[in-house]
């Protein structure tokens, strides 16, 4: 999961540190946030531990929270100050730094000497594993509400086409940072959360329910620095138009759909390289010969009587066809290019 933290201040993320604690199971917050000097100390939290002799401890942790994810810097021992003074002026047993960026390699060895030495218990949690955190709040709903009280589930969404082994798919890639409120997709964000996994800070979004394609594929539109798409077996009549706005559209697979024409504008893709569109009824292709001359295409053998006379045109120009067909080996495809 990627949270988006660049809209909170210092003091609201404070205040999301303040109830991610409070929700997470065993810990009780027992000093919130507070205007004015705080010690180095944010919050102040206890939780229950069993001792390896079956005694049940409540440590005391300090917790100190910075959000650095507008500028990006790392987490300096000279930001937190001496944790050893923090705790022993007010008799705490621990220190854990919540950082929405990384903890720099001097914050990151004063945390480790700490524990090495066993001065302290020292933790960091940060930018990736606040998300892991937060996913450790059982109640789903409570989570949710955590997250849409911050504006964080979430602002910024990043698509990735790592997933694609299983049967229904919605699979996008994009080839930087895209940020799209998740609201302009849906309204309802709920009925899609169940369909959203997070691979290494991307969303791939596995749509496993056919009802839930229609809705997304209107808006498909405001994703504009998609790069590759792919929907197989989606029961999709037609491309939609929608698509017209992925003008950095490079690899499209409808695979095993029920469209029937290929329209015109499927030629303004300037950086259109692949597409598959085998296993769908066409009757009618648009494509254009300078498109089908830069583009690897898969077809399947029904296609083939759709697709010759473009195919001629193209190897008239003088270029030569990238082209796979299903159901056919390299040998026969090669034979078919050959013939026309």
């Amino acid at each position: 999961m990627f949270l988006d933290f660049t809209r909170l201040s210092p003091e609201r993320f404070e205040f999301f540190c303040e109830d991610l604690l409070d929700n997470l199971e065993g810990i009780t917050v027992i000093l919130g946030p507070s205007r004015g000097p705080d010690g180095k100390k944010d919050i102040v939290i206890q939780y229950q531990t069993k001792h390896p002799i079956g005694l049940i401890e409540h440590p005391k942790f300090a917790v100190e929270c910075k959000n650095n994810a507008i500028s990006n810097k790392s987490v300096y021992p000279n930001d937190i100050g001496d944790i050893r003074s923090i705790l022993e002026d007010n008799s705490l047993d621990g220190y854990l730094l919540i950082t929405t960026t990384l903890p720099s390699s001097g914050t990151q060895t004063l945390i480790k000497t700490a524990n090495a030495n066993r001065c302290y218990k020292a933790y960091v949690w940060d930018k990736k594993k606040i998300p892991e955190m937060v996913n450790r709040i059982k109640n789903v709903k409570i989570r949710q509400k955590l997250l849409n009280k911050y504006g964080l589930y979430p602002s910024t969404i990043y698509y990735s086409g790592e997933l694609v082994n299983h049967e229904h798919k919605f699979i996008v890639k994009i080839n930087k940072k895209l940020k799209v409120p998740f609201k302009t997709l849906d309204s309802n964000f709920n009925r899609y959360q169940n369909f959203i996994h997070i691979i290494n800070g991307h969303v791939n979004l596995m749509l496993v329910k056919r009802e839930f394609i229609g809705d997304l594929i209107e808006k498909i539109g405001i994703f504009q620095e998609m790069i590759s798409l792919t929907l197989n077996e989606m029961r999709i009549k037609s491309i939609p138009k929608s698509l017209k706005k992925l003008e950095k559209l490079e690899y499209l697979n409808l695979k095993n759909n029920k469209v029937s024409e290929i329209p015109n504008y499927i030629n303004d893709f300037e950086y259109l390289k692949e597409l598959n569109i085998s296993g769908n009824p066409l009757k009618k292709v648009q494509i254009g010969v300078e498109l089908i001359n830069r583009l690897k295409i898969t077809i399947d053998k029904t296609q083939i009587p759709v697709f010759r006379d473009l195919f001629v045109a193209a190897k008239l120009s003088g270029n030569s066809l990238d082209l796979t067909v299903d159901g056919c080996s390299s040998k026969e495809t090669e034979e078919f290019i050959l013939s026309l």
